[in-house]
């Protein structure tokens, strides 16, 4: 019964994720608010409550930069006052982002490495919906860390995909734009010398432990 009262406060409302396309591009404005101010990187807009903030009732916007973001860990703050909000969506700017995620189903689903460029992307949450979740992490990456890869069907379209800056296999630096960096199904990238010693002993990823298989 405790066990069963607990999951029940690990869940909180957040866009629907996963309706990628409700996704709306905001235009650029010289005269937007100081809480509507976007740098690169990942932000978290939610509605401030303060009684004393002049962003009362606002939706503002939190600059998360290239941090990641937990829903059930992190904390957006509003920029006017710097109380806590509840977070409502995200948005993107200049970067690479993806979202792993759980609904109350107790199903899994992550949302793939997408690429955002000089715009701000945001979910239009009327279209979108909110939906409950026990788990949802927002990863987010600068853009030059990012690696294009033929997609398997179709030809010439690439994905691109997000190349961390240190191999976590030998801990040494990766270059994203390197043929000695490899990208595995799981969304991970290590050396591709590191990696083959990995598989040859075989291991799982030693940071989400699936298994190791090529993208």
């Amino acid at each position: 019964e405790f066990q069963r009262r607990a999951s029940e406060r690990q869940r909180r409302n957040f866009v629907d994720g996963s309706q990628t396309d409700k996704m709306v591009e905001q235009n650029w404005s010289h005269t937007a608010p100081k809480w509507r101010k976007v740098d690169h990187g990942l932000t978290i807009e939610g509605i401030c409550e303060n009684t004393g903030c002049e962003a009362k009732g606002k939706m503002v916007i939190f600059n998360s930069q290239f941090i990641d973001f937990d829903l059930f860990l992190s904390q957006a703050v509003c920029p006017m006052c710097g109380q806590q909000f509840k977070p409502v969506k995200p948005g993107f700017n200049n970067c690479m982002w993806r979202i792993d995620y759980q609904k109350l189903d107790g199903s899994v689903s992550k949302i793939p490495w997408r690429k955002n460029g000089d715009r701000y992307q945001t979910y239009n949450q009327k279209e979108a919906g909110m939906a409950e979740f026990t788990r949802l992490i927002i990863h987010v990456r600068e853009t030059n860390t990012s690696k294009s890869k033929p997609a398997k069907e179709g030809g010439s379209q690439k994905n691109e995909v997000s190349v961390g800056e240190y191999c976590s296999i030998c801990h040494e630096r990766q270059d994203a734009h390197s043929t000695n960096v490899v990208v595995m199904k799981c969304g991970h990238s290590f050396h591709a010398d590191c990696i083959q010693n990995w598989k040859d002993l075989n291991l799982r990823c030693p940071l989400c432990d699936n298994p190791m298989e090529d993208a």
